[in-house]
């Protein structure tokens, strides 16, 4: 797992850069934040630095001098200190910085096998899995929200803040966004779902493939879903493989593989469509068939992810609508403060 701690004390505009140009960015950073931790996730510094993270350490130092990023390889671990002041932190790396850098240090595995990073994988996810069902399951969901008021459109918002995402271990199911904000569109959805449902009643249920413009939230919505139906104690599963899912019940979480598994009735079986996942795996569509799952896929608008099995497995298609003007503003906001805590 990677590692990351900072510290900050200025502020100024950055250029992200690897030494090895595997990627860049630019940031706009400000005098509010105040959290290296969440700045550097919300660059999605994995992604950033690609197959850099296959050194044993890698070190960044951004310097507000000479407006850059430099990226270091540290023999071991041990070296890998974050210290308060420039004077102290020159001395682990190959030229000295000005009192007030920042610095960030994360850890990538060495010498892993395909194998060995998909069990650890597999391993940590289940018990992310069963960690979110421990502090989740049945209990009221409104306790992991907050609000803010943006008064330009005098309208508040519910969103789940990075400290709850964080404590609910989001991110070793696949959820890369430092913040959850509740769009309109996610309550529409959701309606619509719980509607069908109770239409379907014992009857072959199907499902709803909800696609739509990229960058709209499709996949937020999918775990905003997944949260809900645990906090209500109702049967979930989650495909986290082509052939893999977690299925969350009451006795706890189970991890199935490519076997046909008997899935509890009234079971909402959630796929997101990704680099990883192209389809709903087949034994979704089998519990599907047999009239105990209704199946929710999140996908870009690509219609060979779905058009076979909304045809042979009585699925519909839902469009989610873009971002709304008060929406993209509140988007904005958490945008500036970097998933900090808007002030009301």
């Amino acid at each position: 797992m990677t590692k990351k701690r900072g510290y900050i004390e200025t502020s100024s505009r950055f250029k992200i850069q690897s030494d090895d140009n595997f990627a860049s960015e630019t940031c706009q950073n400000s005098s509010r934040l105040r959290n290296l931790t969440s700045w550097a996730t919300s660059m999605q510094i994995n992604s950033l630095f690609g197959s850099c993270l296959k050194l044993q350490c890698i070190g960044l130092a951004i310097d507000k001098i000479s407006d850059g990023i430099k990226a270091f390889d540290f023999s071991s671990s041990e070296t890998i200190q974050v210290l308060h002041s420039g004077n102290e932190l020159s001395q682990y790396w190959e030229n000295s910085l000005d009192r007030g850098s920042l610095a960030y240090c994360c850890s990538g595995a060495m010498g892993r096998t395909g194998d060995d990073t998909q069990k650890r994988d597999m391993k940590q996810v289940r018990q992310a899995a069963e960690h979110l069902h421990r502090i989740l399951w049945n209990t009221p969901f409104d306790q992991w929200l907050a609000a803010f008021y943006v008064p330009e459109f005098n309208k508040s918002f519910n969103y789940l803040p990075a400290n709850h995402l964080s404590n609910l271990r989001l991110n070793d199911l696949g959820f890369k966004e430092m913040v959850l904000l509740v769009r309109q569109e996610y309550d529409k959805a959701f309606d619509v779902i719980e509607e069908t449902l109770l239409n379907c009643g014992t009857s072959h249920l199907g499902g709803i493939i909800i696609t739509g413009q990229p960058g709209i939230g499709k996949t937020c919505f999918l775990f905003y879903l997944l949260l809900r139906r645990l906090s209500s104690g109702q049967p979930t599963a989650f495909q986290i493989r082509p052939t893999y899912y977690l299925l969350f019940k009451n006795s706890g979480v189970e991890v199935h593989g490519p076997e046909f598994s008997t899935l509890p009735d009234g079971t909402l079986a959630l796929v997101n469509s990704n680099e990883k996942v192209e389809k709903p795996c087949d034994g979704f569509l089998y519990a599907s068939d047999k009239g105990t799952t209704f199946v929710v896929q999140t996908t870009p608008p690509k219609a060979n992810r779905w058009k076979d099995w909304e045809k042979y497995h009585d699925g519909f298609l839902y469009v989610m609508e873009c971002f709304s003007w008060d929406e993209m503003h509140a988007l904005g906001i958490f945008t500036w403060y970097l998933c900090g805590s808007p002030q009301e």
